[in-house]
């Protein structure tokens, strides 16, 4: 989230091209190409911003749950997640949009060979 995307692309293209998922004549590793840098660069607003949320919850709703005889995965299932959901929403939705508009990641890494063209 620091560095812009034109500023880690060649260095991200390198990494991929060694692995040897770039360019190929496969579509699944072209698509694969293009979904690991997508999936990295969100994965980090997605645990500051769930980290955050979970954080401020705070050990009351988790202290009744276990007074009510909850054990840990009824509380987290039952009571947690539930409260939950509109911060995920809010990850999902913007992890979307951020991955649609980023058109440069997905015209730079899913390359067509020009005998394909």
């Amino acid at each position: 989230m620091m560095f812009p995307v034109f500023a880690v692309i060649i260095p991200v293209f390198r990494m991929e091209y060694a692995m040897n998922i770039v360019n190929t004549d496969s579509y699944l590793l072209n698509w694969l190409s293009v979904i690991l840098p997508q999936s990295a660069g969100n994965l980090t607003f997605a645990v500051i911003v769930l980290m955050g949320f979970f954080n401020g919850l705070g050990l009351d709703l988790e202290e009744a749950a276990y007074m009510e005889g909850c054990n840990i995965f009824q509380t987290f299932f039952t009571v947690v997640v539930p409260i939950t959901r509109p911060c995920f929403a809010t990850v999902a939705i913007f992890t979307f949009l951020w991955s649609y508009n980023d058109l440069f990641t997905q015209m730079f890494f899913y390359m067509r060979r020009i005998r394909d063209i």
